[in-house]
């Protein structure tokens, strides 16, 4: 479950970083 939880949070990190 942490696991799923941080790649959520990476996967928004790399919506924010995109233009």
């Amino acid at each position: 479950m942490h696991s799923f939880y941080k790649m959520e949070t990476y996967n928004k990190k790399l919506v924010l970083h995109l233009p």
